[in-house]
């Protein structure tokens, strides 16, 4: 009998907050993408509103999926093939945009991800 383990993909985000604490992203979309989106990420003004709304779109319309973290900054999904994606949000703070671009691998079982200040792609200030 051969057991079949689907990944399952455990996202925790969160931000610096004012006071110089973590904060839980709350209501955070992170895209999950199979191919490296650095390029719809890098066009345009990243610091305005419509850079932020038109790469938001592009990101929806090449996504594979999505997750939507909870009240604690927490997200999962079990619907994923091992494989190569690139978890990808835009988070607009006090500072401006956070850009998160990472790259995972998934294994079969579980798989945890931390997003938060470590592992932006980048920040900009609006």
């Amino acid at each position: 009998m051969k057991l079949d383990l689907n990944p399952i993909l455990e996202v925790e985000a969160s931000i610096i907050n004012n006071a110089g604490g973590a904060e839980p992203l709350v209501e955070q979309i992170f895209y999950i993408l199979e191919k490296n989106p650095d390029g719809l990420l890098r066009e345009n003004d990243v610091s305005s509103e419509i850079w932020y709304v038109k790469t938001m779109n592009a990101l929806r319309n090449h996504a594979l999926a999505f997750l939507v973290t909870d009240s604690q900054g927490k997200a999962e999904t079990n619907k994923l093939e091992a494989g190569t994606y690139y978890i990808c949000g835009i988070s607009q703070t006090h500072r401006g945009f956070e850009v998160w671009n990472v790259r995972v691998d998934l294994q079969p079982g579980k798989n945890s991800l931390v997003l938060d200040h470590r592992n932006m792609s980048g920040n900009t200030h609006s």
